[in-house]
């Protein structure tokens, strides 16, 4: 992926340097000299204590008590997202206010494999129902070390009226999915027993969390920093006091993480008198510490490692966190009203105090608000995307009621339709026009649409979409992905009024039999994604994506159950796949494989500790029969780039590291969100030095799309040749073999059509081509989409370049139909063809560059 999920190097280094060691006071290891033999030994140590197996039998029912217990299925929270980790049988802290739900011991979901973990966080009710937040994973460790949870029990139930309390017991384990790169920090730690201790006391809106370890040794061991790893900020951004939204710098008396599609919020606070200081954030990871910890020799130590405090809204946890250091707040009540008078049910409030941001909240199916916030004047502001901010509103201390009023609103209503009048998925792209909307600032933590435009959205199968925007002139372009010309309309919307849009999408480019995939698509499953699956689905679909495979990180999921349930069958496949994601040797695509629910991570093959070929060969064993993708290869070092990894040299077609070579790969994701010209003297390089040395690779060119609205889903696309313009008649079988074969071009706006001697296409060979043999070529492109010239590229090398010159206002989709001669060697050649422009995808997909760039077809005399 382009942008790592958290770098191996950098996490390592940071780690190496700022989270662990063994020794003396100062926490470096001690010189011990040549002859002083092993360290002297504590004798027997004994593990920590263990509680009940299943704790209190009803513990939600806590009729103001905390409890502590196993929960049943049908207590278990609303998965609203598809993404919770929790299952029947874990366990459960709760009292009338929150509920922590703690993984049972076992293999675990995500990145953290042992149980015994918090996999959920809620708020409660009135009426006890469970409101869940979207919660990830956060891991707390003991410097590089994480409790290797042996046991889970319930310590008290709190059936006495106590505090309940669960604990992981197990030994310290080092963090291996970082790898070999953590050694230098793994000293005398490693294996010492342990426990991870959660408490919750009856009246509280907090979770205590403790960690006990036993030094073994006859010698004090320093740990630099104690670990804290938040994998949440993509699903739920973290906000500080310090810079709101924004990205924070330092330290922070704690951090708010808020479920911005209403769930439940949680804040982590330091224990007294440590603050939390950041080390890094990365792709939706945040890596932080507490400060060091010294474990005396022969000795138990009891860490307090802080809380987790929970409200039922982003404010309210604010309000707790703050209570929690002596800080008072108050209550901003208000309604916000659109410009007739009508509530806004559609906005989301915001609280500052000049340049600080205090707090967000949405408001009710009446308007109205009630936002807990520092105890001082405030400015309050109604937010909704693609409009003009209202505010701001004084509301300084005593003014607890306050009234905003939106811009006057009209509605367009579009109605995508193709040329026999059939409903289209289409995107619809929204630009104010002679004016700009304002942006928030970023500790607003609200997600924006780059390349001036107020708001991008898809309409689903229907091709129906009806949007509100505010009152004046708009520019309105439908589009359906590259093989469609653009309906291109400027309307004026009065004040509650409606602007109506029949965009009829003339499919003018001809793909007849090709169908196409993007295999690298990353949904909120993955920690540094920030678009849920349908939302996913709905944007490739619209941007006439066929075939795309869900590549989360090390989590098999799939796709087609989404498309499904969206109604969008009839215009593509969804296909299962994973993002093989080590933090070692890079990063692949597994694709088609059946997820396994009863395994781990969907049944993604664990790699820590373990060479290339070795996995690899687990992977293609998997259900489904999958084949492997070596994606961006030479991206992020080796912890992301394979080719790196190995140390491949394009030069001498040979490795540095031949243990981690695998010689049965056959598909490279050349082209990672970026065109041909952008990966010549890179990716393309590598790949075309394999040809020459008679290994026959394959290319892909994906989006690894992690955010669609700054990286479009299929760009660039393959492009399959599979004898059918269906979807649902392909097999995910099928799609792997068409990839592996290479039969497919890449594109990223212009189609190819490449063919040889016998109707021979990309992929395949041309025998008996003689000294000298011809290549017709096609190339087309909808009028929008600039094509300025074509590439024929032999054996790695540029023979021929060809000027194309369509007119300026040209209304044929053939741009060039030729025949070209090529030389062919005596051992033998490979032919590839590039076809690109100079002007970007504008208006649909701003910053990319129009290309085509097909696979290699193989001649012999």
């Amino acid at each position: 992926m382009r942008y790592p999920l958290l770098s191996g190097h950098i996490f390592a280094t940071v780690l190496v340097v700022s989270l662990g060691a063994c020794g003396d006071d100062d926490g470096m290891t001690g010189d011990a000299g040549a002859d002083s033999g092993p360290p002297p030994t504590c004798g027997q140590v004994d593990p920590f204590e263990t509680g009940d197996a299943d704790g209190h039998a009803e513990p939600l029912a806590t009729a103001g008590q905390a409890r502590a217990g196993r929960i049943e299925e049908s207590e278990l929270p609303e998965d609203r997202h598809g993404l919770a980790t929790w299952s029947a049988g874990d366990f459960v802290l709760a009292n009338d206010r929150v509920a922590v739900i703690i993984e049972d011991v076992g293999p675990s979901d995500l990145y953290d494999p042992f149980g015994g973990r918090i996999v959920g966080v809620a708020s409660r009710e009135t009426d006890g129902a469970l409101v869940p937040a979207d919660f990830n994973e956060v891991l707390f460790g003991l410097g590089a070390y994480l409790v290797r949870t042996e046991a889970v029990t319930v310590m008290n139930d709190g059936s006495d009226g106590q505090p309940a309390v669960v604990r992981a017991t197990g030994p310290l384990a080092p963090i291996d999915f970082a790898g070999d790169l953590l050694n230098i920090v793994r000293g005398d730690v490693n294996g010492f027993p342990a426990a991870i201790e959660y408490e919750l006391a009856p009246d509280s809106d907090r979770v205590r969390i403790t960690i006990h370890a036993a030094e073994s040794s006859a010698a004090a061991a320093n740990v630099s920093n104690v670990l804290q790893g938040f994998f949440q900020s993509s699903r739920m951004p973290p906000w500080t006091p310090s810079g709101g939204f924004d990205d924070f710098t330092g330290t922070t008396p704690f951090i708010a993480f808020d479920d911005p599609n209403g769930g439940a919020s949680y804040a982590y606070e330091p224990p007294e008198g440590r603050m939390l200081n950041k080390i890094i954030e990365q792709s939706g990871v945040l890596v932080a510490h507490i400060g060091p910890q010294r474990i005396e020799a022969c000795a138990r130590v009891s860490v307090p490692l802080g809380s987790i405090a929970i409200g039922r809204s982003l404010d309210r946890t604010q309000a707790i966190a703050r209570e929690a250091l002596g800080e008072a707040s108050r209550t901003v009540r208000g309604t916000v009203l659109e410009a007739d008078g009508s509530p806004a049910t559609d906005v989301r409030v915001h609280v500052t105090s000049g340049d600080t941001h205090h707090t967000r909240g949405r408001v009710d199916e009446t308007g109205a608000f009630e936002l807990a916030v520092p105890d001082e004047d405030v400015q309050v502001w109604a937010y909704r995307r693609g409009t003009p901010i209202a505010g701001p509103f004084a509301a300084p201390r005593g003014t607890d009621d306050v009234t905003l009023t939106m811009a006057a609103m009209g509605t367009i209503e579009v109605h995508a339709r193709d040329e026999a009048g059939g409903g289209l998925p289409a995107r619809v792209q929204l630009f104010p026009v002679g004016t700009e909307i304002a942006r928030p600032a970023g500790s607003w933590g609200e997600q924006q649409v780059p390349g001036g435009r107020a708001d991008v959205l898809f309409a689903g199968a229907t091709g129906d979409l009806t949007v509100r925007v505010p009152a004046g002139p708009w520019r309105v372009v439908v589009s359906r992905g590259y093989e469609y010309e653009l309906v291109d309309s400027t309307v004026t919307v009065a004040a509650d009024a409606t602007q109506t849009i029949d965009a009829t999408l003339v499919r003018s480019v001809d793909t007849t039999g090709v169908l196409c995939a993007d295999y690298h698509v990353h949904t909120t499953r993955s920690p540094d994604s920030d678009d849920d699956a349908a939302a996913k689905v709905s944007a490739l679909v619209a941007d006439g994506l066929e075939l795309a495979v869900r590549s989360d990180h090390e989590f098999i999921a799939a796709f087609d159950p989404v498309v499904q349930e969206l109604g969008l069958g009839a215009f593509a496949l969804g296909l299962a796949g994973e993002e093989l994601t080590t933090f070692e040797w890079g990063h692949f695509g597994v694709f088609p494989v059946e997820p396994d629910d009863t395994r781990p991570n969907g049944g993604a093959p664990r790699w820590p500790g373990r060479l290339p070929p070795d996995v690899f060969a687990e992977a293609r064993a998997l259900p489904g029969a999958p084949t492997l993708i070596i994606n961006h290869p030479r991206s992020g070092g080796a912890s992301q780039g394979y080719f790196n990894a190995a140390g491949y040299d394009p030069d001498t077609g040979m490795v540095d590291r031949p243990t981690h070579w695998d010689e049965d790969f056959s598909i490279v994701e050349v082209l990672n969100d970026s065109s041909f010209e952008q990966n010549r003297d890179n990716t393309v390089r590598d790949w075309f030095s394999m040809l020459r040395f008679g290994r026959r690779v394959f290319a892909v060119g994906s989006s690894d799309s992690h955010h669609m609205y700054s990286a479009p889903i299929g760009y660039p696309r393959t492009c399959l040749a599979m004898g059918t313009d269906d979807p649902r008649g392909v097999t995910p079988t099928e799609v792997r073999d068409a990839t592996r074969d290479g039969r497919s071009y890449v594109s990223g706006g212009i189609y190819l059509d490449v063919t040889a001697a016998g109707g021979v296409g990309p992929g395949g060979e041309v025998t008996s081509a003689g000294a000298r043999t011809a290549i017709d070529v096609v190339v087309r492109a909808a009028t929008w989409i600039d094509v300025d010239s074509l590439e024929v590229i032999v054996d790695g090398v540029t023979t021929e370049t060809i000027p194309i010159t369509p007119p300026a206002d040209r209304t044929d989709t053939v741009v060039l139909d030729e025949t070209i001669e090529v030389d062919v060697a005596a051992a033998g050649s490979w032919v590839v063809i590039v076809a690109a422009g100079d002007e970007e995808l504008e208006p649909v997909h701003p910053g990319r560059l129009p290309f085509a760039m097909s696979n290699p077809i193989f001649l012999t005399r």
